[in-house]
Parts: C-alpha cells; sequence; structure tokens
C-alpha cells in the first residue's frame, strides 16, 4: 500500500513539473525553471521507490495517467474551454487506473 502512496505523489508530481515546464516559457523564467527541476526530482524520486515493489508497467502506466488527467483539466481551468468528451475520457482513464489497483 505503501507504494500506491508513493505513486500518487510522483503521479501529482509529474503534473506540477509539466505545468511549470509550461509556465517556464522554454526555460526563460527562473522561478518556475527552479520549481520544474524540483518537482521533476520530486516525482522521479517517489517513481523509483514505487518501484520497488510494483510492476514497472503498473508504475508507467499509472503514473502518466495522473499527468495526463492533471495537465488536462489544467488546461481545461486555464482555457476555460470545458469539453464534454475530454472530462468523459478522463473519467475513463481514472478507472483504468484503478482497475490496474484492483487487479
Amino acid at each position: 500500500m505503501e507504494s500506491w502512496f508513493y505513486l500518487i505523489i510522483a503521479g501529482f508530481s509529474e503534473v506540477a513539473f509539466a505545468i511549470c515546464l509550461k509556465l517556464s516559457e522554454q526555460f526563460t523564467k527562473i522561478v518556475y525553471t527552479i520549481l520544474f527541476i524540483v518537482f521533476a526530482i520530486i516525482s522521479f524520486f517517489f517513481m523509483s521507490k514505487a518501484m520497488r515493489d510494483l510492476p514497472i508497467s503498473i508504475v508507467y502506466a499509472v503514473w502518466t495517467g495522473i499527468g495526463i488527467s492533471g495537465t488536462t483539466v489544467f488546461e481545461i481551468i486555464m482555457s476555460g474551454e470545458l469539453n464534454p468528451m475530454r472530462i468523459l475520457l478522463i473519467i475513463v482513464l481514472m478507472f483504468c487506473i484503478l482497475g490496474l489497483k484492483v487487479t
């Protein structure tokens, strides 16, 4: 169970580093560039801890699933462009991640 907690931290850190990468504007904004580096290190650190007990296929699928969902939600919030198909696909993706946890 501890590995799943590490994996969730890694996934949310991936969301944070992806957002900071975007906001860094090609590494020209120093604060976002530093935050990108910090969140990337945190994400990979916890991802590697999760790999001690979980298969890499599960870790990578969940990590990217959280990252895709989180960055998509961030993009929807920032753009104000609410697309019902995107919301549906994020929900389906979350069910797939939960399915990986259950199996």
